[in-house]
């Protein structure tokens, strides 16, 4: 019996071997995923930092943490809580 290390790094040597040989069908796959880096990587390069998630998120756990656990009544700057499986 191999130990886990051994067989998650097998599983993936062999996924990523069958990730590379892929017909050349999937050219426009590999197209989509490359111009998605790319503009990712641009927008991350060009944007500036906002912290308007951070401050509404801090917002929403200081209602929690002074006892508030209704959703409908968490709200932040940016509206009402967006992830209430976060708390």
């Amino acid at each position: 019996v191999l130990p886990a290390g051994h067989v998650q790094k097998a599983l993936m040597r062999r996924f990523l071997a069958h990730l590379l040989d892929l017909p050349a069908t999937s050219s426009l796959s590999w197209l989509v995923l490359v111009v998605d880096l790319a503009l990712t990587a641009l927008i991350i390069w060009k944007v500036a930092f906002t912290n308007v998630d951070w401050e509404a998120y801090m917002a929403e756990v200081d209602s929690v943490l002074r006892g508030e656990f209704d959703y409908r009544n968490i709200s932040g700057p940016t509206g009402p809580i967006a992830y209430p499986a976060g708390f």
